[in-house]
């Protein structure tokens, strides 16, 4: 291993087996992180040297998404160690978030190691996604989708019966946004994405999370959906959608 990077604790649940490291991230500053199985997939992390600012790009966007649309309700799909649901519950004490992970063992991780406590308007709901919508009542105003598992979207959640709970399950302005890790080719996986979803939305843009727009390599992309028109202010543009979806 790497000589930088610290192992804390390593965790095994029913779901997958877990790794608590520290390191230097690209910037030269230090972050602590969760693992999954291999040492490839990184599910959650918190800076070490400030607690202003999520750790993760993709996360920052999706805050900017929050900001822009002022949500009452929001539903996080895959919680992690619950870094961003915990952030936004604390800078918006008048947003209900409700987080769907079926790991329950999670919420002892992150209590011990990610700095998170519970509040009045944080809940934690241990199940699965598709189960939970299929008997869903609430109407959400923001459904965040940010679920993985070895770098892949779940292929309950990649699909049409998942969008049409999601599409049923938010309010009539209501915005879907999905952390999607992908290049943007023809057959990318945020094609394949969206060829599940378009069905069950009008509108939808992806955006980057940084300023590189070619994204010759795979990247996480922000893939935005809803019934109506998207007004959004984020820090970079959206790509132009027609050079991407088909």
């Amino acid at each position: 291993m790497d000589p930088k990077v610290k192992v804390i604790d390593e965790i095994s649940t029913e779901f997958d087996n877990y790794k608590v490291i520290e390191r230097l991230e690209k910037n030269g500053l230090p972050a602590r992180l969760l693992y999954g199985s291999g040492d490839l997939t990184v599910h959650s992390g918190i800076p070490l040297y400030r607690t202003d600012i999520p750790l993760f790009r993709y996360n920052r966007r999706l805050v900017e998404i929050v900001k822009s649309l002022r949500p009452h309700q929001v539903l996080v799909v895959g919680g992690g160690v619950y870094t961003l649901p915990s952030y936004l519950a604390e800078k918006y004490n008048n947003m209900q978030i409700d987080v769907i992970e079926p790991d329950n063992q999670l919420e002892d991780i992150a209590i011990k190691y990610f700095n998170f406590h519970k509040l009045k308007n944080l809940k934690i709901i241990n199940d699965f996604g598709l189960h939970f919508l299929k008997t869903n009542k609430k109407i959400y105003d923001l459904i965040i989708i940010d679920a993985y598992y070895d770098h892949q979207i779940p292929k309950e959640i990649n699909s049409k019966k998942f969008a049409r709970l999601t599409a049923s399950s938010l309010s009539k302005s209501g915005i879907l946004a999905a952390n999607v890790i992908s290049d943007i080719k023809k057959d990318s996986i945020v094609n394949k994405f969206h060829a599940n979803y378009k069905k069950y939305f009008k509108n939808y843009q992806i955006y980057p999370v940084d300023n590189n727009r070619l994204l010759l390599r795979k990247d996480n992309l922000i893939y935005v959906a809803s019934q109506e028109s998207i007004k959004l202010y984020l820090k970079y543009p959206p790509l132009k959608w027609n050079n991407i979806l088909t």
